[in-house]
């Protein structure tokens, strides 16, 4: 795409791409709907929001699906990137006013995505913003996808681009640690499936030749690709739906029949072709949203063990896990072929990533170490293997350029796991000689130094406080070791360690609001908002940041796991 747009491309790969000549068709489908008449105005105001230049909006599009789209695939990216195209021939054209706002609604949160991947300015996206400007974009994207749903009527007919649009904003809103997401990212929720149930994708019939309902968004010739794009549409909103752990599922899982997408990849499907391709037999992309789902279903099962009256059977937990690995295995993630792409790498890596998430989720907080029950030993392995495994997933990712797409929620996650193996090696019986893990906690110290310099300010601080979170840890795991007669507990350790680097956090705030203050106009809302004071000062968000380092016995409690060394020990 860059060097299509004549801009410099790094990637000698983005030169090989086949571009076809913009059909009326497509222009047809991009200018199908019009604003409401009574936002007109308003929709002009949106519009004026894009970028002035087009090759700004290019470079953003061009890092959606070379940076975002691998992780949460809604989009199909030929069949985007050809009404894409005719969005530029309206843009040269002066006439964006007649594009569909549902459609302008994707575009917007596309560039909200893709805003919002960046750590730093590169070359080529530094010939269109600075620093300053690119913090700004991703929040000011969001509010104009937004406003463009309200311009196309939303809440009207079901229409595809719509929940497209809703989906693609709910991805954002899932990994942007702000108080109201979650209010937010339900109502889309909810909103999206009841236009599934409206479309009738819910029980969209098995037969690969049955088509869902008509939709302007599609030519109206039979294709594979209309049916694979509802599906996959379809499973990403069920799977969001999912995750919502404020309110049942809107949808019960019972009431749908409608088949797993096929295992495809975006170049196999397209419109003109009516033939049924062949399923691919490893991993695709279409892949990727299938072991998300059924890992999803799979926490919402864990969700309801969680909220019995009684804390659910060790057994139950170890079955989850064992069918969690084995949904994972189908597509052997560990296998990293020299010949696929490095999205197709990345998506490997963040399914294992996302898989040792859940299954510390799942069992760390059930973890009696009182116990010394098969089952309980068996858990207590589970979390070990988990931690290890989601910080050699996320060491990869790093060494190979993966953007952080979840944000401020990758690092906390990864934090998480290094308390879990300072834990194991607080309590290890050979207390003088270095534990195995630990060239693996030094290594991921690199991940949060190099992420402190970020420019998303939710990323930059939780860089800091887990830097320093786990220099303090290692110091304390040290001094435990130098000193094999030392009394405190772990949990006493942790909670130090929490106070001390909470007083360092909001002196650092200060500080920064000193700085600021005196070097920002106070009309100048766009600084303001983005002081770290301001971000933090909600106590239930800043208690979020510091919950990944709690330890649980079970009862939700932190819990010292053996009893503290005696002067027999020394």
């Amino acid at each position: 795409m860059s060097a299509k747009w004549s801009i410099s491309a790094k990637d000698p790969e983005s030169t090989s791409r086949n571009w076809s000549p913009i059909s009326e068709g497509v222009i047809e489908r991009l200018t199908y709907q019009k604003c409401v008449p009574t936002h007109r105005r308003f929709y002009e105001s949106v519009l004026d929001i894009l970028p002035k230049q087009k090759e700004a909006i290019h470079c953003l599009v061009a890092r959606y699906f070379s940076n975002v789209a691998w992780h949460w695939h809604i989009l199909h990216r030929q069949s985007f990137l050809e009404e894409y195209e005719a969005f530029g021939v309206l843009f040269d054209r002066g006439q964006l006013s007649s594009v569909d706002p549902l459609w302008i609604a994707n575009l917007f949160a596309v560039l909200t995505l893709a805003a919002n991947s960046f750590d730093e300015v590169d070359e080529i996206t530094g010939m269109f913003f600075t620093a300053q400007e690119l913090t700004g974009l991703p929040d000011k994207f969001c509010r104009a996808a937004q406003s463009a749903l309200e311009c196309g009527d939303w809440l009207g007919k079901a229409r595809i681009r719509t929940i497209q649009a809703l989906s693609l904003i709910g991805t954002y809103l899932l990994f942007h640690a702000a108080p109201d997401c979650v209010e937010r990212i339900g109502m889309y929720c909810i909103t999206s499936m009841r236009m599934c149930q409206e479309l009738g994708l819910h029980v969209l019939s098995d037969d690969a030749t049955k088509m869902p309902f008509p939709d302007p968004s599609f030519p109206q010739q039979p294709s594979t690709l209309k049916r694979e794009i509802v599906l996959r549409l379809f499973y990403n909103c069920l799977t969001l739906d999912l995750l919502q752990h404020r309110h049942r599922p809107f949808m019960n899982l019972s009431d749908v029949t409608c088949g797993l997408p096929g295992n495809y990849n975006d170049d196999q499907l397209s419109f003109d072709n009516e033939e049924v391709p062949r399923p691919a037999p490893s991993l695709t992309e279409t892949a990727i949203d299938i072991l998300r789902y059924e890992s999803a279903k799979m926490q919402r099962e864990w969700l309801d063990l969680v909220k019995q009256e009684k804390v659910s059977r060790d057994e139950e937990l170890l079955e989850i896990d064992r069918r969690l690995i084995q949904v994972h295995s189908r597509y052997a993630l560990g296998q990293i072929d020299l010949q696929e792409n490095r999205q197709m790498t990345w998506s490997k890596l963040i399914s294992v990533y996302n898989l040792h998430v859940r299954r510390m989720r799942f069992h760390r907080p059930f973890v009696r170490p009182h116990e010394t029950s098969p089952t309980q030993i068996a858990l207590r392995k589970a979390v070990e293997d988990a931690a290890r495994g989601l910080i050699l997933a996320a060491l990869e990712l790093h060494r190979l350029g993966a953007p952080l797409v979840r944000g401020s929620f990758f690092l906390l996650h990864l934090q998480s796991a290094v308390v879990v193996l300072i834990q194991n090696a607080w309590h290890s019986t050979e207390m003088s000689t270095n534990n195995a893990d630990d060239d693996l906690i030094l290594n991921v110290l690199s991940i949060f130094e190099h992420y402190q310099v970020s420019l998303r300010l939710q990323v930059r601080r939780a860089a800091r406080i887990g830097g320093r979170t786990i220099k303090l840890l290692i110091e304390a795991i040290n001094d435990r070791r130098s000193f094999a007669g030392s009394h405190e507990s772990f949990v006493h350790a942790l909670k130090r360690i929490s106070n001390t680097v909470k007083r360092e956090e909001r002196a650092q705030d200060q500080l920064d609001s000193a700085l600021l203050l005196p070097q920002t106009d106070l009309n100048s809302s766009d600084l303001l908002n983005a002081s770290t004071n301001n971000l933090f000062s909600d106590p239930a968000l800043e208690a979020w940041m510091f919950a990944f380092m709690n330890v649980s016995n079970g009862d939700n409690q932190i819990w010292d796991v053996r009893p503290p060394y005696s002067d027999s020990n020394a």
